[in-house]
């Protein structure tokens, strides 16, 4: 005679296996994700600094005459010369330095033009970053608040400005708090204490923001976007997690700027 529980008891265990598989390859499968998009996101803040800094590099480069040569064997590979057409020798038995100066220039407009369009396209439209130690994210930063700026980092803040150190200027970062990106958004925005670092690059510059305090607002409440003599960031999130029934707004005010050339 067939045992009833015996059947149920192993139909139960399959089952049990199973979940755990599943769970267990859900878990894997987002920190994939996870770890996939850190790599996205710090090969952006990559490209940005790169794309940012070069117009200055390159004006340096421009009067450095008394170094050109040296730059032209360091910026220039092998791959380079191929490339564009130049062969090894003109490098090995210089003609000039007028002629070796014009070739350099040359060569380097060349490839930083196709480096630029590149990163153009793949920086797609944000404006800077955002990064907070104590919460392990560095976030790009986008000109408005829509759905695909939302998913892929945080936007400003309609009427308010892009970050900066002018007097009485006030930018307000939105952002996902959880979802696909989960760590990797202000999913732990609430931790944030008095006197916490925020940084924020933007152009070419890097600024430097504390923490003065925290609030839960409701979320249709714009009266805290006030204007001070000290220019502010705050950073807005959904409250309480996983809702979106209120806002968690932390508020901080500048400290310094550095030029990112000198970080």
């Amino acid at each position: 005679m067939v045992n009833i529980k015996k059947i149920i008891g192993y139909v139960l265990i399959a089952v049990g296996i199973i979940f755990v598989i599943l769970a267990a390859k859900y878990i894997i499968i987002n920190r994939l994700l996870l770890e996939y998009r850190k790599q996205e996101i710090a090969t952006k803040k990559d490209l940005y600094l790169l794309h940012q800094t070069s117009s200055q590099t390159e004006s340096e480069n421009q009067t450095n005459d008394g170094n050109f040569e040296s730059l032209f064997y360091t910026r220039l590979s092998d791959s380079d010369l191929l490339k564009y057409g130049i062969q090894g020798d003109t490098l090995e038995v210089p003609q000039s330095k007028l002629y070796q100066k014009e070739q350099y220039h040359l060569l380097i407009e060349k490839r930083e033009q196709e480096e630029k369009a590149n990163q153009i396209v793949y920086l797609d439209t944000l404006i800077g970053f955002v990064e907070i130690d104590k919460l392990g994210i560095s976030l790009p930063i986008y000109p408005g608040t829509t759905d695909y700026e939302l998913a892929m980092g945080v936007g400003i803040v309609e009427s308010t400005d892009i970050p900066s150190a002018e007097p009485s200027s006030i930018s307000v970062l939105a952002g996902h708090r959880g979802g696909r990106n989960m760590e990797q958004t202000f999913y732990r925005i609430d931790r944030l204490e008095t006197g916490d670092e925020i940084r924020v690059l933007i152009g070419t510059e890097q600024l430097v923001y504390r923490v003065t305090q925290s609030i839960i607002i409701a979320d249709n409440d714009w009266s805290h976007f006030t204007r001070i003599e000290t220019p502010r960031l705050m950073l807005m999130s959904c409250h309480p997690y996983p809702t979106n029934e209120e806002r968690y707004l932390v508020i901080s005010e500048f400290e310094s700027k550095t030029n990112l050339g000198d970080l």
